[in-house]
């Protein structure tokens, strides 16, 4: 388990790292802290995610001030039963009928991943920090 242990180096090969959990979200203030002292130690990387734990106050000062780093994007994903993020947060979530309303005149792309076969590396959007401020939906599979 994550809590006991540090998170694996990122390979010299990686430019772009996928923040991972095994229960599909942060299990822990702890592992927060891993991610940032991993991206601390790897500027030069992008490390991208989307968390549910934004809901938690108890989590928010670790995720601030991992979000903060240059090299991270961290968007808050959403759903019928999260309700909104905090409006400093950019979103992230599977489309559904009224995702559109949320986003109150914000810019929003819909992934094509399925549609069209095009690939997360060739799209881009979720890990380019000049792009962190589009809120992205998956459509539901």
């Amino acid at each position: 388990m994550l809590e006991s242990q540090e998170l694996p180096d990122i390979p010299k090969s990686r430019n772009v790292v996928r923040m991972y959990s095994t229960l599909g979200d942060f299990e822990s203030i702890e592992v927060v802290d891993k991610w940032y002292r991993l991206a601390k130690r790897y500027p030069e990387k992008v490390i991208y995610g989307y968390t549910k734990r934004w809901q938690e106050k108890s989590f928010l000062p670790s995720l601030n001030k991992l979000r903060k780093l240059p090299n991270v994007i961290l968007r808050a994903s959403i759903d019928n039963s999260t309700g909104n993020a905090p409006n400093n947060w950019t979103i992230a979530g599977i489309l559904e009928s009224d995702s559109i309303k949320k986003l109150k005149n914000k810019r929003s792309y819909i992934c094509k991943f399925s549609k069209n076969k095009i690939t997360c590396d060739k799209c881009r959007i979720c890990f380019r920090k000049n792009l962190e401020d589009i809120a992205v939906f998956f459509p539901a599979h």
